[in-house]
């Protein structure tokens, strides 16, 4: 393998790639070394047929990553690699397109880690488009047109996960400074899916308690230094008993304690829901 790339210092300051831990970094970097930066086209040798590869793509697998590309380290293994693919989907900062011979992986916004026009991925994504269009078909593909978007019309945006983090609160209140301890907690290589998860319990506590907004503590207050949003992480059991105020409520308590066991991994058929006494 020819030529180099340029790694826009984007890299360092972006909360989402430092949400990554070590390894993750690693795969990724690696993507972005290897990923075309001119179309291309790779021969199947399945079938013998011809693939053309768009700028910002590559075609690997699971398993060459594992054992090739970091040539067999026991630190990253093919479930490590498979874990870490499926997370830098998640943040948009792949997508993956497979078949039943190969996989392709197009990074997003491959001219923005390049330090590159937007021209660029552009460029790659219309590539596809013309040479494998039932490939490019792929469910992800109007999120990932929406958040180029997002990135253009606003420099500031909150990311994704913390919006959802912040809709599922019970209290919105600064959310400027919930945003900024945030950001720190990743920076502590605190999952944001801790962070969501235990927003979602906060919230069914306290629409059980019945809490008045006043007393609901501040999301930055429950991500802060402090950490009160660990007490709510893990629940005590899956199968949660809420006790009726009154008839009325009844149905209330009910949808809250099927809310808590579907946050926490539950089956929502398996879910069985324990009247207490009135």
């Amino acid at each position: 393998m020819e030529g180099w790339i340029k790694l826009h210092r984007q890299w360092l300051d972006s909360m989402t790639i430092q949400s990554l831990n070590a390894e993750q970094q690693a795969i990724a970097l690696q993507i972005l070394l290897r990923a075309n930066h001119k179309p291309a086209e790779w021969v199947d040798p399945s079938r013998g047929s011809t693939v053309k590869v768009g700028v910002g793509q590559l075609i690997t697998s699971r398993s060459k990553i594992a054992n090739e590309w970091f040539k067999n380290d026991k630190n990253l293994t093919e479930q490590k690699t498979r874990t870490t693919l499926k997370r830098l989907e998640k943040i948009n900062f792949l997508t993956i397109t497979s078949t039943n011979w190969y996989t392709l992986i197009t990074v997003v916004n491959y001219g923005k880690w390049q330090g590159a026009n937007q021209e660029v991925n552009q460029e790659s994504n219309q590539d596809l488009t013309k040479t494998q269009p039932g490939l490019n078909q792929h469910p992800n593909h109007k999120q990932e047109v929406k958040n180029v978007k997002n990135e253009k019309n606003n420099k500031n945006i909150y990311t994704e996960e913390f919006e959802i983090f912040y809709k599922s609160y019970p209290r919105k209140i600064a959310k400027k400074q919930a945003f900024k301890n945030w950001n720190t907690r990743l920076k502590e290589k605190v999952n944001p899916d801790d962070l969501i998860k235990a927003a979602k319990n906060y919230a069914i506590e306290c629409e059980r308690n019945k809490t008045e907004q006043k007393f609901i503590k501040h999301p930055s207050t429950f991500i802060g230094s402090n950490k009160g949003f660990e007490d709510y992480i893990e629940v005590s059991s899956n199968l949660v008993d809420f006790k009726p105020r009154d008839k009325e409520i009844d149905y209330r308590d009910e949808e809250i304690a099927r809310n808590r066991w579907i946050t926490n991994g539950g089956d929502p058929d398996e879910f069985i829901y324990q009247r207490g006494s009135s």
